[in-house]
């Protein structure tokens, strides 16, 4: 009967710290939220008979604090250059004003190739578009349109797409669409 009780207070132990990585993970949760929310994502992707892709996304954050309005300054997104072409079709701030700042291409820099130390992997066919939105304050939005162009695809015949939505953030709006040729047969 001494080893049922043992066993017991390992489970209750166990469950104890479960509950308190989740009860840590929502803490952090609620940090980011208190600070950032995401009012829109729109995402579309067109997927061709050939299996190359159109890849498009609009995103607009506002900055809830001033530790929100740091977070809010980069957007970074990383794309094949062998493989894809990247556009900002549009990446702005707005300020709580109604003013809008466009972010000019001194903006906008691109980070060549991924080194990585030790036996760890690099991706010198890399790039990582990184945007720098100007004077953005709590109450100030930041937002942008991209476009990439999956020209040629990593396997032949086969097209690839994901999205990731961060739950650490309020996202009030969100819509993705897929467009395929009925050829294709998706399912």
């Amino acid at each position: 009967m001494a080893w049922v009780q043992n066993i017991f207070r390992h489970a209750v132990f166990c469950v104890m710290l479960l509950l308190s990585g989740v009860v840590a993970q929502a803490q952090t949760l609620n940090t980011v939220a208190a600070h950032l929310k995401v009012n829109s994502i729109d995402l579309n992707w067109r997927v061709n008979v050939d299996s190359t892709t159109v890849y498009e996304q609009a995103i607009e954050r506002e900055a809830l604090s001033e530790q929100g309005a740091q977070l809010a300054t980069k957007f970074a997104q990383m794309y094949n250059k062998n493989l894809q072409r990247f556009e900002v079709l549009e990446a702005y701030t707005l300020k709580a004003d109604g003013r809008k700042i466009s972010v000019e291409k001194e903006g906008m820099q691109i980070q060549s190739g991924i080194t990585s130390g030790g036996s760890a992997s690099s991706w010198p066919d890399a790039e990582i578009m990184q945007i720098t939105f100007l004077d953005v304050q709590k109450g100030d939005r930041t937002g942008w349109r991209i476009r990439v162009t999956t020209h040629t695809p990593q396997l032949p015949g086969w097209a690839s797409l994901e999205e990731h939505l961060m739950p650490a953030a309020q996202v009030d709006r969100f819509t993705a669409t897929l467009e395929a040729p009925q050829s294709l047969n998706c399912r």
